[in-house]
């Protein structure tokens, strides 16, 4: 009896698990100049449904945001060093988990 109340509780819990389980995907934002540079410390933010995930692009111009629900989010990059901001949408789906978005900034 043990045994089968053992059972339906983990089972239980695997079900709510993938119920509550959200969809989520990575972006990666790699930010160049027009010779094909990498920027470095370039200011990148993503907002999506009043959620704004934002930091610093690394030494190879790459800024990797992770755990992002399902959606579209717009991306703007700034460059303090020049004044340039550009921005544009990105999209996370089913189809596509793991986004790899080139923003060149001239």
């Amino acid at each position: 009896m043990k045994l089968k109340v053992l059972i339906i509780t983990i089972v239980a819990l695997i079900a709510l698990g993938v119920l509550l389980a959200t969809e989520t995907g990575c972006i990666e934002i790699n930010v160049i100049d027009s010779a094909g540079n990498p920027v470095t410390n370039a200011i990148v933010r993503i907002a999506s449904d009043g959620n704004i995930y934002s930091g610093k692009t690394d030494t190879n111009g790459v800024i990797i945001f992770c755990d992002l629900p399902y959606g579209t989010y717009s991306c703007s990059v700034y460059i303090p060093e020049q004044g340039l901001t550009k921005g544009e949408d990105v999209t996370i789906s089913e189809d596509v988990q793991r986004r790899r978005r080139y923003v060149v900034v001239d």
